[in-house]
Formats: structure tokens, C-alpha cells, sequence
């Protein structure tokens, strides 16, 4: 997973918040008028070396609305501070190479500048670098490096951070009052609509892992990240619906989930609905058999290729809802 590091600065975050305007919007000559004086106050200090007015300017680069988005300007003015020792300009020179934003997307360059963001106490760097080392990612896997990273940054990690210790406590050498408590917040974040905790915990049920199996509830956790364009849940809440877990089969609602993820360009929801489209070529060969069409089995087989088992009476009431709708929506 891709994340990202909340501003430290109240006033950079505000900006950060703002919507970014497209990049032609800094290219129309009152635009480009309207930047100079707003950077105006900054540029003459950083250019003469003083990186907290280069930390401004690669925040003002980077997300204001004002002047216009600039990802190369932006990591030139964090590079720079960074170099100076400024531990936030280093997290934000790592996400630069961690996203590819202005520069050559570089995990081992990542890596490097959270390490030396983190080295001085830069809790979000903290957080970043855990991921990296529970991910393997520029360095050997390491799950206890990670949670140690992990709990370092626990008071300003941000939630995807809190809630990936939470899944490492709960399957680690953990105490019971540990695990525990770390339920209680993937539960917690769940309840307060995190797509994220609510996919996590739904696993939990699905599997049986530190609660009570129960796939009633994992389908609708699932279904509540689903909603939210959370493409593995909209994944995992496809397969429920085409194995009939915690419900009944229902491959039409698989279909719709797999679609959903398929178009977010999950693989394994794009094989899943090539699979379900098998299915449902099932459906119309039995749909042309009531019609009165005899079928060449050996031909006809061979043409749609292979299909995982599925459950003749969900393809017999699909073909049943088909007929009855005349074809419509099938």
C-alpha cells in the first residue's frame, strides 16, 4: 500500500487540504504573475540557504491551490532543506521517491531519507519506515523492527499504521490483554467506517482468526468496505456471494463485486469475473436447451473453456429469473 504523511504545519496543512487545480491553471501568464507573489516571500531566503522558507516552498509546490502544482519545483525545495538536516523535508523527500512525485520513483532513496526523518524523531517517517520493513521493501522483511517502528510513531502514526500494529500484535507473541486491546481498536476503527478496518476485521470473521468464525458478519463488513470502492473487500464480498459463505449463492452479486474491483484493476477480481462470465455462458446454454436447441456438448465445452465447480440450482434460478425478466439485465 501506497501511503501518505500528514503537514506538520498548520498552515501548510491547510493548504494541503485545499483541492490542487490542474497544471495548465499555472500556466496562464496572470496565474504565473499571481505565483511570483506568493513565493515572493519565501524564495529570497531559501535561496540564500534558509531551509525552513525551502520547506515552505516545497509544501507551496506541492499542494497549493494557489499557484499551482509542482512536483519537480516541490522536490528541489525539499531536497534542499533536507540536505540541511530539516527532518520534516527529509519525510517529504521520501515520499517524493516512495510516489515517483518529481523524481524517479526509488524505494532504496525512500528508504534512506526515513531513515534519517526518523533517526530524529519524526513520528510519520517512523510510520513510513515500519511499512517498509514489515513490507520488505529496500530491506529484508522484519517484522520486529517493523512493530517496534510501528509502536515508535503510535501517538502520530496515521490510522493505515495503527491499525497494520493492531494486525501484527494480534499474530505475533503478543499477550492476551495485547491482543486484546488491539482488537478493540481494529473494532473500533470499524465502527467509526474505516473501509480499511473494516475489510481487516471482516478477514478476522471470515477465517475465525481472534474471534468467533462467523461469515454472516465478515459478508457484511465486507459489504460496508465494499461501498466505499475498497477493491479487495469489493473482491472478497464477490467471492462470498459466488461460494454462498454467510449467505446464499447468488452469482449475480458476485458479478456486480468482481466488475467493481475488476475496474480498479484488481487481478485476482478480473480472473474471478472472467470465471463468473463462464458461469453465466453456463446459464445461456441451459436457457437454449429450454428453448429447444440441442447441444454439442464436445464443441460447445471446448469453446468456453474451463469452469471451477459451481452450483447447478443457482445457474438453473438464474437461467429461471432470465426467462421470466425476457432477457433483460441477464
Amino acid at each position: 500500500m501506497r501511503h501518505t504523511t500528514a503537514l506538520t504545519l498548520l498552515a501548510c496543512l491547510i493548504l494541503w487540504a485545499l483541492p490542487a487545480p490542474s497544471r495548465s491553471d499555472s500556466q496562464d501568464p496572470a496565474a504565473r504573475a499571481a505565483q511570483a507573489v506568493r513565493i515572493a516571500p519565501y524564495l529570497e531566503r531559501a535561496e540564500a540557504g534558509d531551509a525552513s522558507a525551502q520547506l515552505a516552498l516545497g509544501f507551496l509546490y506541492r499542494s497549493s491551490p494557489r499557484i499551482g502544482r509542482d512536483d519537480a519545483a516541490a522536490f528541489k525545495w525539499f531536497r534542499l532543506a533536507a540536505e540541511q538536516g530539516n527532518a520534516e523535508a527529509q519525510a517529504r523527500l521520501g515520499d517524493a521517491y516512495y510516489f515517483g512525485e518529481g523524481v524517479t520513483a526509488s524505494d532504496a532513496q525512500a528508504f534512506a531519507w526515513y531513515t534519517r526523518a526518523a533517526a530524529q524523531g519524526h513520528q510519520l517517517a517512523m510510520a513510513n519506515l515500519a511499512w517498509m520493513h514489515d513490507q520488505g521493501l529496500s530491506t529484508p522483511q522484519n517484522t520486529d523492527r517493523a512493530i517496534a517502528l510501528y509502536q515508535a510513531a503510535h501517538g502520530q502514526a496515521p490510522l493505515w499504521a495503527q491499525l497494520r500494529l493492531s494486525l501484527l500484535i494480534l499474530d505475533g507473541d503478543f499477550t492476551a490483554a495485547e491482543k486484546s486491546s488491539a482488537l478493540e481498536q481494529l473494532t473500533f476503527a470499524s465502527d467509526l467506517g474505516d473501509a480499511q478496518a473494516q475489510h481487516d476485521l471482516a478477514q478476522l470473521y471470515y477465517r475465525g482468526d481472534h474471534v468467533a468464525q462467523d461469515h454472516a458478519k465478515a459478508r457484511a463488513l465486507y459489504f460496508k468496505a465494499a461501498t466505499q470502492d475498497h477493491r479487495r473487500s469489493q473482491n472478497n464480498l464477490g467471492w462470498m456471494h459466488e461460494i454462498g459463505a454467510g449467505g446464499p449463492v447468488d452469482y449475480r452479486a458476485a458479478e456486480k463485486w468482481y466488475r467493481r474491483a475488476a475496474e480498479q484493476g484488481h487481478a485476482l477480481a478480473q480472473h474471478n469475473l472472467a470465471q463468473i462470465y463462464v458461469i453465466k455462458s453456463r446459464m445461456w446454454m441451459q436457457i437454449a436447451r429450454q428453448n429447444g436447441y440441442i447441444l454439442d456438448r464436445s464443441i460447445r465445452t471446448s469453446r468456453i473453456g474451463p469452469m471451477r465447480s459451481a452450483d447447478s440450482r443457482a445457474i438453473t434460478e438464474m437461467a429461471e429469473k432470465c426467462i421470466a425478466a425476457a432477457y433483460l439485465d441477464c
